[in-house]
């Protein structure tokens, strides 16, 4: 680079010198970036020599960059103060991918190498501190400074816990010697770790560095010269990156693209890397400007919308030493990722009634039904949401007075994204429209007026009165009513004031101009295929508003008026005979629809049944069975079995998945309604014969055994997903069937039926096995469902049911739990969305335990873990967490679902699908007490000469409510190496089984002499003083 050498040219030329025979270096190899030589020393060891100086050495500082392409006015949102009130909720909208904490952890390794990226640093801190994030939300591990060796590995992987990780490293691409070019990226410092490593995490560190996994790098450094490092290889930060399922993980490092894709793909939410080299500014804009836009106000933006707006602002490229233009690239995961999202509600005094002393308020979003937050909040105080989804909330408000009653009402349609959203409850009024659609207009029940009710779901002295128009007026008119959601009454009227139709939906009045639909709905009876002897069509239904009977010539058709939309109505119709005999009848079932809904009864209604004379004949081609199939009409009253006359004169072709059909094929059938045809095989197995009528497209079916009985088969069924990545959205389920010698049974029918759930079967549902006994149907869902899977063998009781499931989440909830340690407990349920529960199978529950976050102690060198009590409820998907008694901590329980299908365990759910788990925070209400010091002495009697017994001590008093107290050791002097007496090493913890008013003593001498005790006093307390005199302890009262 002294000789004007580009970064490229300058290594090549330094990879010629080393290959050119440098002392101690057997080979050096060029990695695929260009910039990265690979070494491989005399003594069989390897290193690298990382010679890109450009990612953070850019001209311009990145916080005038970021700040010229994002700031603008108003980016800051207000921050809810101290006092406000604090509502713990989980998120209403469980579909969306959402970090189930908004804990940050920044993970800064190139700030050793590079100090000017701690700015990096701030900048993410101040972006996020902007959107409503608070300074203690956010953890920062830096090598800054004296890059302290207890950097390790795990400082860089270990990130379980935290909702949103960025990691700013230096990064480089290399061949270790295994013909691939693996990503390296910048973890931390090399020598001296021994001191802060147990044996076997040395040991493990070593088969990793052996492995070339994690290697000795020399990287270039920002004021010139070299730091030695240890880089990590992308398949090892792969395998040990522990991120909290769907958290959001963004690289500002060259080369990250592989570690970022492969996190992804073991459980992140939204991960960001980089493909190749990259100036260090660009990384830092991306990563800026994806955190504005999934924050920005009056809108709501997933991790994909941000990144496509990104690339199309001219973000998330840059150019590479070589001049090559590489791209940040996001990661594709199945589902809408957003930003934690959480809210502060103030009451806004200027848009309130004076006289309400609270809001109910209610939380819903249109996009997640079912699901509600609500809450109350007085007038004078404020509240902070801990959890909302992000979309457009509907936020009704009601205020009341002291006696309780509602005295004004309020909705409002609220954009909530990610960060903070600051929320102003006020009630309002809107102006009501009508927009009138679809309503009779012709004839004699035409409608001539509509009459209009509003209805609140609560008692509402401002209610407005219900309003009669001219069905000409409707169009003009409009009136201010108190916004909020109500349910909308209308009836249609003629002219003679009958009802022609009625009408009522839920409707929401916002704080603007609110328009109401209203439409109504009538009904065409039309009998347009009817049988030869009809000459009438009598049609009554089991509706209150439309009971008929209504009758009508054959062919013809009636229009009736009244019916409500929405109502679900079951029509009877009867055909008629000159004489007024019913001939044959039918039922149907109709939804009413906005408009003319017309209703074709199809009273050329008959079933076929279907005989086999005999069912069970020889395999031998000679034996025959009489296939009939007879075609009756359904009459009144009939449910499995069509009672009524013969149906003469229809074409029926008959179908065998096995055998031979001898006969005239297709049939017409006889005055009897029969029709037959003659079935025989020289194949074992079970056909199954159908009669179809082209004409009708009805049809029905019968088994016939040749040979061999079911009896003689086994049947089994295996479900086998395909994957595409880590999701599967289709695969296939295969009935194998056996004889009894175990051979494969071809030929042999199989029919697959859906039982319960929401998949797709593709093909056909009837198939044959093949030469090896199997028959398949495909299984498909785009969406999460489930569905019980049926094969069977007809003619035959061989069936097997198994369980396909596609995309399920097993959710554990509460998702956030804060316990109170050595007291609160909380009862954790799993579940899977959609469940197969629903469906009555049984369930099995598997519960997995992690650690989540942990409390620093000494001096950093080590952690406390949550410690609790962990209870599976026998026979539930419940579980119980307890006693914890760590505070400052928290773990992690996720859970496995199994379904029982007829005495068969099925594989775990979340296999094609994903785990949400619980995360249970631990913190205790503690008082830190410092260390006292105390002497006694008194004189002994009867002693010559005089004794003095004297007794010095050091302690603890402790001063709370009766009971158990927990007292944790505060030891600034522990540093994790100097040596500490047994018990009173920094973090120790202990539970004290009773205490009102009592001392935790630390240390006790006692003295009998005859000297003055005064000089052993003094000597005594000065030791004391240096032993113990920086220790407190905190005590937490359950």
């Amino acid at each position: 680079m002294a000789r004007g050498l580009s970064v490229s040219q300058a290594a090549a030329a330094l990879l010629a010198e080393l290959q050119g025979g440098y002392p101690g270096v057997s080979s050096a190899t060029l990695g695929g970036d260009g910039t990265t030589i690979f070494l491989t020393m005399s003594d069989g060891a390897v290193s690298m020599l990382n010679t890109n100086n450009q990612p953070f050495t850019d001209d311009g500082t990145p916080s005038q960059a970021a700040r010229t392409t994002l700031a603008g006015e108003g980016l800051y949102k207000t921050i809810g103060h101290a006092t406000a009130r604090i509502m713990t909720t989980t998120p209403p909208c469980t579909d969306q991918i959402t970090p189930a904490t908004r804990k940050v952890l920044i993970i800064n390794t190139a700030a050793i190498s590079h100090p000017g990226t701690q700015q990096y640093v701030q900048e993410i801190k101040d972006a996020l501190i902007a959107e409503g994030w608070l300074p203690t939300d956010i953890d920062v591990r830096s090598r800054a400074g004296s890059d302290d060796r207890a950097f390790l590995p795990d400082s860089m992987t270990r990130a379980v816990g935290y909702g949103l990780v960025f990691i700013i490293a230096h990064g480089c691409l290399a061949d270790p010697g295994d013909g691939v070019q693996h990503a390296f990226i910048q973890c931390c410092r090399t020598g001296g770790v021994t001191e802060v490593l147990q044996p076997e995490q040395w040991a493990i560190l070593m088969d990793e560095r052996n492995k070339a996994r994690l290697i000795r790098c020399q990287t270039p450094a920002e004021n010139g010269g070299f730091v030695k490092d240890i880089y990590a290889r992308d398949d090892y930060l792969i395998e040990q990156m522990a991120v909290g399922d769907e958290a959001l993980v963004y690289f500002i490092a060259p080369h990250s693209w592989s570690v970022a894709n492969g996190i992804a793909e073991q459980g992140a939410g939204s991960s960001l890397g980089w493909e190749g080299a990259f100036h260090g500014n660009d990384g830092q804009r991306a990563v800026l400007g994806m955190i504005r836009r999934m924050t920005a106000d009056n809108t709501w933006t997933t991790d994909v919308q941000a990144f496509e707006n990104l690339l199309a602002s001219g973000l998330g490229t840059s150019q590479a030493p070589d001049d090559q233009t590489t791209t940040a690239k996001l990661t594709d995961i199945a589902g809408a990722f957003y930003l934690p999202a959480w809210g502060h509600f103030t009451v806004d005094p200027d848009n309130f009634p004076e006289k309400a002393v609270q809001a109910d308020v209610s939380i819903s979003y249109a996009d997640c039904p079912g699901t509600a937050i609500d809450f109350t909040i007085n007038a004078n105080e404020s509240m902070d949401m801990e959890y909302l989804s992000a979309g457009e909330a509907t936020v009704t408000v009601q205020a009341l007075n002291n006696a309780g009653d509602i005295i004004g009402s309020g909705l409002h349609k609220i954009p909530v994204n990610g960060g903070q959203n600051d929320l102003q409850l006020a009630t309002c009024e809107g102006t009501a429209k009508i927009r009138l659609f679809e309503y009779p207009e012709e004839g004699r029940d035409a409608a001539t007026r509509i009459y209009i009710e509003f209805v609140y779901p609560f008692d509402f002295e401002d209610a407005p009165d219900p309003v009669d128009l001219r069905v000409t007026e409707v169009a003009q008119w409009s009136e201010l009513v108190p916004a909020g959601k109500i349910t909308v009454h209308a009836t249609a009227l003629n002219a003679s004031g009958q009802s022609v139709g009625e009408y009522s939906r839920d409707a929401e009045i916002e704080c603007d101009i609110s328009p109401i639909e209203l439409c109504f709905g009538w009904i065409k009876l039309k009998a347009s295929n009817v049988t030869a002897n009809t000459t009438s069509v009598r049609v009554t239904s089991d509706s209150p508003r439309v009971p008929g009977p209504y009758e009508f010539p054959a062919g013809g058709s009636m229009e009736i008026y009244g019916a409500k939309i929405d109502e679900v109505i079951h029509f009877a119709m009867e055909e008629l005979d000159n004489s007024g005999h019913a001939v044959s009848s039918t039922t149907k079932t109709v939804t009413v629809a906005c408009g003319q809904n017309v209703v074709d009864l199809d009273l050329a209604n008959y079933g076929i049944l279907m005989g086999a004379e005999p069912s069970e004949i020889a395999a031998d081609g000679l034996e025959t069975s009489l296939i009939t199939a007879t075609l009756r009409y359904w009459k009144a009253g009939d449910t499995l079995v069509p009672t009524g006359d013969p149906v003469a004169g229809k074409s029926v072709q008959f179908s065998t998945s096995l055998g031979t059909l001898s006969g005239i094929n297709p049939v017409v059938t006889n005055a009897n309604g029969q029709a037959t045809i003659l079935l025989s095989s020289t194949q074992g197995g079970v056909a199954t014969v159908r009669a179809f009528v082209q004409a009708d497209q009805k049809q029905g079916s019968i088994s016939v055994t040749f040979g061999s009985a079911g009896s003689d088969m086994t049947l089994n069924l295996k479900w086998a997903p395909t994957f595409a990545g880590t999701t599967a959205t289709s695969g296939v389920c295969e009935a194998g069937v056996r004889n009894k010698d175990g051979t494969p049974a071809a030929g042999v029918p199989v029919h697959f039926a859906l039982v319960a759930g929401g998949v797709e079967l593709l093909g056909a549902l009837d198939t044959v096995t093949s030469g090896s006994g199997t028959a398949a149907i495909q299984v498909r869902s785009n969406v999460p469902a489930f569905g019980l899977i049926e094969a069977t063998v007809p003619g035959t009781s061989l069936v097997k049911r198994r369980l396909t499931f596609f995309g399920l989440k097993v959710i554990v909830s509460p998702s956030v739990s804060s316990l109170l340690i050595d007291k609160d407990e909380v009862l954790l349920t799993a579940s899977a969305s959609p469940d197969p529960a629903s469906v009555g199978l049984p369930v099995q529950c598997d519960w997995f335990l992690q650690s989540g976050t942990s409390r620093p102690i000494r001096n950093g060198t080590a952690a406390a873990y949550a410690r609790y009590d962990f209870l599976e409820i026998p026979n539930t998907i419940q579980a119980k967490v307890s006693r914890g008694v760590e505070p400052d901590t928290s773990c992690i329980i996720s859970a496995e679902l199994s379904y029982y299908v007829d005495g068969e365990l099925s594989e775990g759910v979340s296999w094609t699908g994903s785990v949400a788990p619980a995360t249970i925070q631990f913190h205790g209400k503690g008082k830190t007490v410092g260390i006292e010091f105390d002497s006694t002495q008194r004189e002994l009697p009867d002693t010559n000469p005089k004794l003095y017994a004297t007794t010095v001590k050091a302690y603890f008093p402790l001063d709370g409510p009766d009971g158990k107290v927990r007292c944790i050791v505060n030891n600034s002097k522990d540093d994790g190496q100097t040596a500490v007496p047994p018990g009173w090493q920094d973090g120790t913890n202990t539970l004290l089984d009773s205490c009102a008013t009592c001392v935790f003593t630390v240390a006790s001498d006692s003295s009998n002499a005859t000297e003055n005790p005064g000089a052993w006093i003094a000597e005594r307390m000065q030791k004391y003083q240096e032993d113990y005199g920086h220790l407190t302890i905190t005590a937490y009262f359950p």
